[in-house]
């Protein structure tokens, strides 16, 4: 009864959208609430189009607007469109439909329309190839899209758009500061689920290193976590069994706050994909990596898997180093520790 009367509304939908004063964009995912970098790199282009466009994200799944923009700091207008089911049609109410739902097949009808890839599938038909311009979001993305897909209308763009440059500011109290001179930090989801950020392997990494050391570094575990989620509530609190005193862990935390976290830490650690095929499992590998660029731009070393984006992040900008498991890891960790130099470990701002 409620898909019935869910399609009843299309129509008076469709007129609502076309009696506006401006174009109409509608962004399509599926995974709002999952509020991950895909969904961030999605937002950053909504924000873009706002200025032109009136701006509707699409879902299947209801999810909570001001927690979305309180999460990512992020301040335009949009409206949200959930149904239960976005197809075809869907994509003719409006002027520009953009598709930002991972693995997504679904052909556009709408004579303007983008496919944000985060990572290319396998399985596509000639039918979807012709409906989108294709925005990657890294070398490495395209890369695998181009061995998947073969030729294809497609450009890159690197979801930095609403990054800025910070310099290192004091933004806790000084005497807190001056105990926290020592810390390394993490950005991922908390999920086991497809893409894994592999806390649980940093942790033992860090807390091998510190045993090995006996040094006081810090370490900050920051990512989004959906409680409704038993598997993804089920890692965090194996996570919280296996953290040490000097370990922090933050779930959903205010993108202000996360400022302030960066702002005090030296070094970042990146291990999405380390224990995956890169052959076989190459969508399971970090497509690029933007709290990589993030932290850099915090002044942080990187320290990243050597495959997928964060890899390509450290060759192209000659700045971190890579690990291929977890004692070329904990090496690394080791000795960063046992010589800290703050000017070594740190990028400068220009």
């Amino acid at each position: 009864v409620l898909i019935e009367y869910d399609k009843s509304l299309e129509n008076k939908n469709r007129k609502i959208l076309y009696t506006k004063n401006r174009p109409s964009v509608g962004i399509y995912n599926s995974f709002w609430n999952t509020k991950g970098g895909g969904e961030k790199h999605a937002l950053s282009i909504a924000k873009l189009l706002s200025e032109k466009y009136d701006v509707y994200l699409l879902s299947e799944n209801d999810f909570d607007a001001n927690e979305l923009k309180k999460y990512f700091s992020i301040n335009f207008k949009f409206r949200k469109y959930i149904r239960s089911e976005i197809d075809s049609k869907t994509t003719t109410y409006f002027d520009l439909f953009v598709n930002s739902t991972y693995h997504s097949g679904l052909i556009s009808l709408c004579p303007k329309s983008l496919y944000i890839v985060s990572f290319p599938h396998k399985f596509i038909n000639k039918k979807f190839l012709r409906t989108y311009f294709f925005i990657h979001n890294s070398n490495f993305t395209k890369r695998w899209a181009e061995r998947y897909w073969g030729p294809h209308k497609n450009t890159i763009l690197y979801p930095i758009t609403e990054i800025k440059s910070f310099s290192k500011q004091p933004v806790f109290d000084k005497h807190k500061l001056e105990n926290n001179k020592r810390n390394i930090i993490s950005i991922g989801r908390f999920s086991k689920n497809g893409h894994d950020k592999k806390q649980d392997f940093i942790l033992r990494a860090f807390n091998k290193a510190k045993e090995l050391t006996n040094s006081d570094f810090n370490l900050f575990l920051i990512g989004s976590l959906d409680y409704s989620r038993k598997d993804d509530l089920d890692h965090f609190n194996k996570l919280e069994t296996l953290k040490q005193m000097d370990t922090y862990i933050f779930p959903n935390l205010e993108f202000q706050e996360l400022q302030k976290l960066l702002s005090i830490s030296q070094i970042y650690i990146h291990a999405t994909g380390v224990d995956k095929n890169k052959e076989k499992e190459p969508h399971l590998l970090e497509h690029f990596g933007i709290s990589v660029i993030e932290a850099m731009l915090y002044e942080n070393y990187p320290i990243v898997f050597e495959e997928g984006g964060p890899g390509d992040i450290v060759k192209i900008t000659k700045n971190g180093e890579t690990f291929n498991d977890l004692n070329s890891l904990i090496n690394i960790l080791v000795r960063v520790m046992n010589d800290f130099d703050k000017e070594r470990y740190t990028i400068k701002n220009n």
